[in-house]
């Protein structure tokens, strides 16, 4: 498929909404629909590459999984990698452990499930999740697992109008489960494929079905599609189910532009907007540990300056880790010489040694290394009650105890660590968790 510069400029769209939210959500309240813009680019370009490989008979299954993993798995395996690096000097055991933990859910893109059964997105202590990002590549990875193949079997029984139908009608049942779901439950509608897979497909299909529009028409489309997305990330919020019917507004937004295929626009052909768009995933990598490092030591100006190492981070990442030329020509049978395996394997390896080592308590000496340990034994595998209420957005428990004596914990989700200590070695009566 031929680079187009309008796709690259709304990458940087997106990621700038993402960041902006992420560092300040103040400034830009909906922010986060940014991912939502790369998952509908994310579907058109795939579906390009499936369907033009099938109309040229040479799809393999394996070698288009094998390039999308040379695409993503690279820089995510060097940021788990250097996040450990940096967490061995810096981390908690407990904190130390879950890095870990993360880190392997993350290189297997089983991310999504492990933080819808842990947290919600938009929860306090999803502020000091380091891998929480990773999510998004997930649910893409996930995608890209189960549509080649289905693509594929319609287009081989069917033929390609079939195929096209069946793309329709994929994004409409999906959306409708997603209205439905994100009502009833709001996190797993957030983490996982089923709610997520119309937004691809809308994708999809702004590729199977090119609108013949005149030169002028198309221009038009293409900035109302941009003032849309800006639109967007102001008046969406968090407080909204997603990705529910307002998800259609910037998943829309973003079919405009992509079917309106301006080249020349200046909006998105721009030396700022060409840039990020080529450097996009990996200041998408790099951000959010980046956001999640000055939320845990309360950095001063963090905005500014956090903003400005995601955008170092991410270029260096993108020129020295990104771009590296791996080879798509390895065949399934010795699957094993593929590059992101061979880079996985130590990670994991890493990451399961400090998983059964506790965070590796040896970092530690005397008095520290015994409250480091007695934490750890302490949260374990709590089961953290349901919030009794809310109040000002924050969750309140309460938890009957055995003394007159009542504690009140008001915090972050720093608070989450003290909270398992405190119920296993003091009698209380009422316990107070706001997070």
């Amino acid at each position: 498929m031929k680079f187009r510069t309008d796709i690259n400029g709304l990458r940087a769209l997106a990621v700038a909404f993402v960041v902006i939210f992420h560092f300040d959500e103040s400034l830009l309240q909906g922010g986060f629909v940014g991912v939502d813009i790369f998952f509908v680019i994310s579907g058109f370009l795939m579906t390009g590459i499936v369907l033009g490989k099938l109309e040229s008979n040479n799809l393999s299954i394996w070698q288009f999984y094998l390039s999308r993993a040379n695409r993503i798995l690279p820089a995510l395996i060097f940021l788990c990698a250097a996040w450990l690096f940096i967490g061995y000097f810096l981390f908690s055991l407990i904190d130390y452990k879950a890095l870990a933990k993360d880190s392997i859910a993350s290189i297997l893109f089983l991310s999504n499930f492990s933080y819808w059964k842990t947290s919600g997105y938009f929860a306090a202590a999803a502020n000091e999740k380091l891998l929480l990002h990773t999510w998004s590549l997930s649910v893409e990875w996930q995608f890209y697992l189960i549509y080649p193949v289905v693509l594929a079997v319609i287009y081989r029984l069917l033929g390609l109008g079939i195929t096209k139908l069946a793309l329709i009608i994929g994004l409409i049942l999906s959306f409708l489960f997603s209205i439905y779901f994100s009502e009833s439950h709001s996190v797993a509608s957030y983490f996982l494929l089923p709610t997520r897979a119309w937004e691809m497909l809308l994708g999809g299909i702004a590729f199977v079905y090119p609108l013949s529009l005149n030169e002028n028409v198309k221009r038009i489309a293409h900035v109302v599609g941009v003032i849309l997305m800006l639109v967007s990330s102001f008046v969406i919020s968090s407080e909204m189910a997603w990705p529910g019917y307002m998800a259609l507004l910037p998943c829309f937004a973003t079919y405009l532009v992509l079917i309106s295929n301006q080249q020349r626009s200046p909006i998105t052909n721009n030396i700022v907007a060409q840039f990020l768009g080529k450097w996009s995933y990996s200041i998408y990598l790099w951000h959010w540990p980046i956001v999640t490092l000055g939320y845990y030591y309360s950095l001063e100006n963090w905005f500014l300056i956090g903003i400005l190492l995601s955008i170092v981070a991410g270029a260096l990442s993108y020129h020295f880790i990104e771009s590296a030329n791996l080879s798509n020509k390895i065949p399934l049978t010795r699957f094993y010489k593929a590059k992101p395996i061979i880079l996985s394997i130590p990670v994991i390896a890493v990451c399961a040694f400090i998983i059964a080592n506790n965070g590796v308590a040896t970092r530690f000496s005397g008095e520290q290394r015994e409250l480091n340990l007695q934490a750890l034994e302490a949260i374990g595998d709590f089961d953290y009650p349901e919030p009794n209420l809310r109040v000002a957005g924050h969750d309140v428990r309460f938890i009957e105890g055995s003394s007159q004596e009542n504690i009140l914990f008001i915090g972050a989700s720093h608070i989450e660590h003290t909270y398992p200590f405190v119920e296993k070695y003091n009698d209380f009566y009422d316990v107070v968790n706001q997070n």
